[in-house]
């Protein structure tokens, strides 16, 4: 990874053209990270698509793979260098938690988790799970059962300013 940053609305346009090519082909795909929560300057396109095998799905052919495998993998532009996250979600009833996981932020992500585990639950990409039971929700949905807010994309970029203090306790 370059470190590098990309403009939002730059990145944005080449997500929604490679997510356009994949709903075409069959898929259904959809924009997560940075791009869905609207941050002003991107390190990278992040993508969830629904299929059985990320191989099976339609590219843009300026898309080159770097490494990956059959749930993740990672893409460049070749011209820009710009990198492309892939995720594959295997079903409908995970799409929820991967919408939720995939668009972050990382540090909201592990305060979701813990809020999961202290409720008793397991939270991760495939959704939320009361022991072996998965119980196949949305992300307004996830956070509803949590006891907490449903926080928009964008709203994610600030979430500590948008969850009260009293459910930001960590796990000791």
């Amino acid at each position: 990874m370059s470190g590098q940053r990309y403009a939002l609305k730059s990145a944005a346009t080449v997500a929604e053209m490679i997510t356009d090519t994949i709903n075409l082909s069959g898929h259904k795909a959809a924009v997560a990270g940075s791009i869905r929560r609207r941050a002003k300057n991107v390190g990278d396109i992040d993508l969830v698509v629904q299929a059985h095998n990320l191989a099976g799905v339609t590219l843009p052919t300026w898309l080159t793979v770097v490494r990956g495998g059959k749930d993740y993998r990672r893409y460049v532009i070749r011209e820009s260098g710009l990198g492309v996250d892939i995720w594959r979600c295997p079903s409908d009833e995970a799409w929820g938690g991967f919408m939720l996981c995939a668009t972050g932020t990382a540090d909201y992500n592990v305060f979701m988790r813990r809020q999961a585990y202290q409720r008793g639950y397991k939270l991760n990409q495939h959704g939320l799970w009361r022991g072996v039971k998965h119980l196949p929700l949305r992300e307004d949905e996830i956070s509803l059962v949590l006891g907490l807010p449903h926080l928009t994309p964008e709203a994610r970029n600030r979430w500590e300013s948008n969850i009260k203090p009293t459910n930001r306790k960590a796990i000791k």
